[in-house]
């Protein structure tokens, strides 16, 4: 028994739109259909819609060739290819030569073209692979233009994508998935290059491992310009040039702005209208090396530091090294004007070699002034003058204030020992005595001579080198017994000496002299100098005032002594005490009298005198009246 089913085959359909967008994959065997366009695909399995090829002659009932059966190997003239009322897909151009389709054609195989070909419209062409280009060239189908994506096209070589373009116009060279806004050239690994010829002159951008490259394989210089214009240069000899097109070292900068070195704090260097300089835009320092070591150091205050990176003072040396020395060297190639110059609102001075002259000495200069001090090629130190013969020559007065501490070396000290005490020393090292000594010179520019000397036993010696020397006069302190002693001594000679000279404004007062065998204590009494001149006729009845007495000092109760009291004494002869009876300084300590006993000796004349005259006449009257 026969039975018949009937059977239905249902398709998968939806418009193209819909058919690219869900983009499916159809199974092996099954046809899905464009409802819109009449086309259909047969599914594999694997490749999505957009990768499968339409079916050859999916629409062939829609548009036949003819309308009439071709016998095999025939031909159709172009003639008669009219065009009619009926679909057909070729016809005659409007050239009346040529054949033109009359409508859009999927192939589904290959279009052989053997001559040139024009086309009208669009062609399109399945995405195809790297391994299987949708566009080849004839016996290399490895070889060709192909779609890796949607609104993305490449080129394949040798079945390998070499080039890309993707759907925002960005171009990988070696790589599919180039970088936003760029022409991305990639290899796995090692050396890639891009290169641009011009003649026999190239360019080229590298990279390797390890390390990019920009440059060219030509003798000639490479430009970096922005805006059309040039901004760096290197030459084909390495010189760098910014701002100019002629870099005559190894790093040519020309004109304003600057180079900045950022970090935590930036430095720069830079150019205005004026000088260049460098310098940082934050509170920090600015240092200078040599052979990996900071050698100069600016701070952040503007201290300048040499040898050390923490300079204490605008200008700070240090030399770090022992047994080294810090030297600071100003030459000058002329014989005069190496200098350092100190200025102040006040003024300028300069310590240096040869300053306002041609001559190789030392000198401190105040500028406008002058020299205050030189040092000559001898050694020799003058204050005052520019042309020392000694080794201190002082043109001026010699102030000395603070104290020595110590004696160390052999030579005269001049010291402020405190509580206004001011010494002149003289010194020598070991067991040898030292004497000081003062000259003057005579005139003439003759050699300075000997005025006196104070000697090691801290005697003063004028006029003579040593001790009671003749025509000298020697101080003998604590000599004897406990008293200084002045000695006068002269060359032997018959005539006085005068030792000691008292004066005032009219003239000589008095004045010790000494012979050969006597001294004598001399006050002014010559008739010339008095007036009102009488005679003592009361001296016996003033004599008789006086009190001699005998008494003990204070100081010396052990001795007694004859004498009078002071006060009592001027009562009688005023001119023979000074100082008045219990007088007192502002301290309340006792001012006392003293007495010159030899101003009585003109009363004790007038005294006996007068009694002498009395004796005579008693010893007229006694040989008068016969009594012997």
């Amino acid at each position: 028994m026969t039975t018949t089913l009937l059977a239905f085959q249902k398709q998968r359909r939806d418009t193209a739109a819909n058919w690219t967008s869900v983009n499916p994959t159809l199974l092996a065997g099954e046809i899905g259909l464009e409802s819109d366009t009449g086309y259909w695909k047969l599914g594999d399995g694997s490749a999505t819609w957009t990768a499968l090829a339409y079916q050859p002659w999916s629409k062939l009932s829609a548009y036949p060739l003819v309308n009439a059966d071709i016998a095999a190997n025939a031909e159709i003239a172009v003639s008669k290819l009219a065009n009619g009322t009926a679909r057909q897909l070729l016809q005659t151009a409007a050239n009346g030569t040529d054949v033109e389709w009359a409508s859009n054609i999927d192939i589904p195989g290959t279009l052989d073209v053997t001559s040139a070909a024009t086309f009208d419209s669009t062609i399109g062409a399945s995405a195809g692979t790297a391994a299987l280009p949708s566009i080849t060239f004839t016996g290399d189908l490895n070889t060709g233009i192909y779609s890796p994506g949607a609104d993305q096209v490449a080129v394949a070589t040798n079945g390998t994508g070499r080039l890309f373009v993707d759907a925002s116009g960005n171009v990988g060279i070696g790589t599919a998935n180039p970088s936003a806004n760029s022409v991305t050239v990639s290899r796995a690994s090692g050396y890639v290059e891009c290169r641009v010829n011009s003649g026999s002159n190239t360019a080229t951008i590298a990279v390797d491992g390890t390390t990019s490259y920009i440059g060219n394989y030509s003798n000639i210089p490479l430009s970096f310009t922005t805006n059309s214009l040039e901004r760096l240069r290197i030459t084909s000899a390495g010189l760098v040039g910014v701002g100019t097109s002629s870099p005559s070292n190894t790093l040519h900068v020309v004109g304003t702005g600057r180079f900045n070195v950022s970090g935590s704090n930036n430095a720069v260097i830079a150019s205005d209208s004026g000088d260049p300089f460098i310098y940082t835009e934050q509170a920090a320092g600015l240092k200078f090396g040599t052979n990996s070591a900071v050698r100069m150091t600016i701070n952040s205050s503007g201290s300048v530091g040499i040898g050390t990176t923490s300079p204490s003072e605008l200008l700070h040396i240090y030399q770090p090294l022992t047994n080294s020395q810090a030297y600071q060297l100003i030459e000058n190639n002329r014989s005069r004007n190496a200098a350092t110059q100190y200025k102040t609102t006040l003024g300028s001075w300069f310590v240096g070699n040869g300053i306002g002259a041609s001559v190789n000495r030392f000198t401190i200069y105040e500028d406008g002034v002058g020299d205050r001090l030189v040092i000559n090629t001898s050694g020799q130190v003058g204050i005052g003058t520019t042309s020392p013969s000694q080794a201190l020559q002082v043109a001026g007065a010699i102030v000395a204030t603070g104290a020595a501490t110590t004696y160390s070396a052999d030579g005269i000290y001049l010291q402020n020992k405190g509580s206004s005490i001011f010494d002149i020393s003289a010194w020598r090292s070991g067991a040898s005595a030292s004497v000081l000594t003062f000259s003057t010179e005579s005139g003439s520019d003759a050699s300075p001579i000997e005025r006196f000397r104070c000697d090691s036993s801290g005697r003063l010696l004028v006029g003579t080198s040593t001790d009671g020397g003749a025509g000298g006069l020697s101080i003998r302190p604590n000599h004897s017994e406990g008293a200084t002693q002045l000695v006068f001594d002269r060359n032997h000679t018959t005539n006085t000496s005068t030792v000691i000279v008292f004066e005032n404004n009219d003239g000589t007062i008095g004045t010790i002299t000494y012979t050969n065998t006597a001294t004598a204590y001399n006050t002014t009494s010559d008739y010339r100098l008095k007036e009102n001149i009488v005679p003592i006729i009361d001296g016996i009845t003033r004599l008789q005032q006086l009190k001699p007495s005998r008494f003990g000092f204070i100081a010396d109760p052990t001795k007694t002594v004859d004498g009078f009291l002071a006060h009592e004494a001027a009562e009688v002869v005023p001119e023979c005490v000074t100082g008045e009876k219990d007088a007192v300084d502002a301290d309340g300590k006792p001012v006392y009298q003293g007495i010159d006993q030899s101003k009585l000796v003109p009363l004790l004349t007038a005294a006996l005198q007068e009694a002498v005259a009395k004796i005579e006449t008693l010893e007229a009257r006694l040989t008068a009246a016969g009594i012997e």
